[in-house]
Order: structure tokens, then sequence, then C-alpha cells
């Protein structure tokens, strides 16, 4: 019977995906509601319906389908990864840890798995153990973006600027017209006393059409970008 209804249930799951791609996150939880009523023990449906609630930011709903996920099937990484993602949401760092590392156990060659461990334990101050494991998601994905942005900010904080200048400088290849990218690396040039390349890359950053705040944040970067730290602290 099971075998049977298999097609059903994952059109029912595709159908929910696609919905999902068109953020009407209602009509895919449906569609994954009623995949769940064919197979109650399906981690699959049950994960996506918790991506779902998760997207729509009801936090409750995601960790019960998640949990459910987990219930079905205790290997289910993807299920593990949102209880992460939950966590992170609350900033409840060990806890998102904890379940990061367990699915990454599940399956370590993922480089999104690896970043997310990384983001958490750099959330936690723990700098070191946080580069671990970002090179080991960019070496296990060079076009990682997220794992490059945020190895680039852990290099910073340890102040190994040029390092961190590189990890930028490959990121703009990858998603070039990331407007906080040019700004990050406007402020790491400056640091570096390459004043011209600071005001070009923060130039950049601005014609990417930031969002308001950060625009703000980088039009005040270029108005100060030949002062020194001395002398920007003077006008603070």
């Amino acid at each position: 019977m099971l075998t049977l209804l298999m097609p059903v249930m994952m059109s029912r799951c595709v159908a929910g995906n696609c919905y999902s791609l068109q953020r009407e996150h209602e009509s895919a939880v449906s569609l994954f509601k009623r995949a769940l009523q064919l197979q109650p023990h399906m981690a699959y449906a049950a994960t996506l319906m918790g991506h779902e609630y998760f997207a729509g930011e009801d936090l409750v709903a995601a960790t019960t389908a998640y949990q459910h996920a987990l219930r079905s099937d205790g290997r289910h990484y993807n299920a593990l990864y949102g209880l992460g993602q939950i966590y992170m949401k609350q900033e409840k760092y060990m806890e998102a840890l904890t379940h990061f590392d367990l699915a990454t156990r599940i399956n370590p060659s993922s480089s999104v798995l690896r970043c997310c461990c990384g983001t958490a334990l750099r959330r936690m101050n723990r700098l070191e153990d946080a580069l671990k494991q970002l090179e080991v998601a960019i070496a296990i994905d060079s076009r990682n973006p997220l794992a490059r942005f945020e190895a680039a900010g852990v290099l910073t904080s340890l102040e190994r600027h040029e390092e961190a200048l590189q990890q930028l400088q490959q990121l703009s290849e990858i998603v070039p017209r990331e407007s906080s990218v040019h700004f990050m690396m406007g402020k790491l040039y400056k640091r570096l006393g390459h004043t011209d390349r600071a005001l070009a890359a923060l130039n950049i950053a601005l014609d990417l059409k930031p969002l308001a705040a950060d625009r703000a944040a980088i039009k005040a970067a270029i108005d100060k970008v030949y002062l020194s730290e001395d002398e920007e602290e003077e006008e603070l």
C-alpha cells in the first residue's frame, strides 16, 4: 500500500516546493500536511513543513515539525539543521552548535553545515574554532559565499586583515554585486593604509544601491576615509 501511495506523497511534496518558491507558505504547508496524512512518518515532508513555518516566523510550529521529522528518522540531518537555525534566531548559540554538529556528523561533506557550525562558534566568540570550520566549508565548496564572508569577519576580529581581504577579494568574484562585500573591503583597505583603494571600494558599495541604513554607513565611511583612527575618535 505504501509503495502505491509514494508517488502521490512525492507529488504533494513537489507541489509544496513549487508554492514555497513562490513564497506561498500557507499553500505549501497545506500540501506537506496532506503528504503527512498519507504517511505520518515521512521525515522529508515534516522537514519541508518546518522550513515553511520557519520562513513564516512561526518558530513554535517549525520546532514541532522538525521534531516530528526526527522522531520518524533520527538521522534526518536537514531537520537537525532546521532546529539549529531556530536556535540561532533565538540567540541560543550553544544549542544551535549542538544541532549543527550532530547534522555534520551525519553529513560531514556539507559545506553549508560546516559554515553553520563556524557561524555559531563565531557568535560564541570562539574565533579560532570558528575559522577551522569555515576553512573546511570553503575547502568543500570554494564558492560558498556565506562561508567566505564569515571567514573574513573572523579574520578581521583576529586582526589578520590581509587574509580577510583575500577572502573578500575572492568573494567579490563570486557575488560581484553584493554591496556589503565592497563595504567591508573598503574598511579593511583603510586599516591597511590603502586609502585610495578604500575610497574606490566604498564608492562601488554605494553604487550598488544598498539598503538605507547601509547607505548611510557607507557615506559616513567615505567622508572619513582620509581621517586617521585618532582623528575619527576626536570627531566622535
